[in-house]
């Protein structure tokens, strides 16, 4: 099982360096797992990224779009 967190789902929505390494090793998993507030964080990291002007309305979209059509269990956590 592999547990990711926000910046794995970012890293892959955004096309950072990491993105081929992170492909690579999660090609064979049919889901990953992270916390459930998976989807909040996101929204948060995105919208601060769209407030500092270093992503457009458009690619901030897009990148919640891809991040949300990862395979992922979301777990709750205590």
């Amino acid at each position: 099982m592999i547990v990711a967190d926000t910046n794995i789902f970012l890293a892959s929505a955004l096309n950072e360096p990491e993105k081929d390494s992170i492909v690579r090793l999660t090609a064979s998993l049919d889901f990953i797992c992270a916390p459930e507030i998976l989807p909040y964080e996101l929204g948060n990291a995105l919208s601060a990224m769209y407030r500092r002007k270093a992503l457009t309305e458009k690619e901030t979209a897009r990148a919640l779009t891809i991040s949300l059509s990862i395979p992922v269990r979301l777990i709750p956590v205590d």
